[in-house]
């Protein structure tokens, strides 16, 4: 977890910890963890994919896409 002096986004929060497959072929999945504790302000992340789940441990979390909340 980010100390409290810290301020870490999404993107610099989030660190892959496991996968399977092979991209090449485009078939597998990876596993990522993340911690934040600031918005991402005026910054974005783009998910080509679209398979993402996004559960938060501690906290709320606010997620706004180009289709809403």
């Amino acid at each position: 977890m980010p100390g409290e002096t810290e301020s870490i986004d999404f993107v610099q929060g989030i660190k892959t910890i496991g996968g399977h497959g092979d991209p090449t072929n485009k078939e597998g999945l990876a596993v990522h963890q993340y911690a934040a504790n600031a918005s991402m302000g005026n910054t974005a992340f783009i998910n080509n994919d679209g398979d993402f789940l996004i559960i938060p441990q501690i906290g709320r979390l606010d997620i706004q896409t180009e289709l809403g909340r």
